[in-house]
């Protein structure tokens, strides 16, 4: 998918007022700015894309309940990701497991089982401490 016609699909997504998009297997490698338009969106699907960052305005999205990045190249999150009230799961969950970030296989190395049974703040912190500054 050329950046061309990603841009148009949230253009799209946007005037439509959608509250789920799945961009999956496009090949992207960075969800432009624009991203962060999609207010609405409850559901963003990035799966098996080529990410290997994220913008910043993926935080302006409030409303999401689910964020699936699993299968990319990420080896870091904005801030403004996990300044979001969302779990953050790296392992693939079951079907109806659906509400987080999903992260599983990406070059980020995932905290330990301690880290995750501390709960979502001590989570936060291990990837506050891999942020690039």
């Amino acid at each position: 998918m050329t950046n061309k016609q990603l841009l148009e699909l949230i253009e799209q997504a946007a005037k439509d007022g959608r509250t789920s998009l799945h961009i999956i297997q496009k090949g992207i490698r960075k969800p432009p700015a624009e991203i962060g338009e999609l207010k609405k969106l409850i559901l963003l699907n990035l799966y098996n894309n080529q990410l290997s960052s994220l913008p910043a305005e993926i935080g302006q999205l409030r409303n999401l309940i689910e964020l699936n990045l699993c299968f990319n190249r990420l080896s870091s999150l904005p801030r403004e990701l996990l300044e979001l009230d969302m779990e953050i799961k790296w392992k693939l969950g079951l079907v109806y497991d659906t509400e987080g970030i999903f992260l599983a296989e990406n070059l980020l190395e995932a905290p330990a089982d301690e880290v995750f049974e501390r709960g979502r703040e001590a989570v936060l912190a291990y990837l506050r401490g891999q942020l690039k500054e």
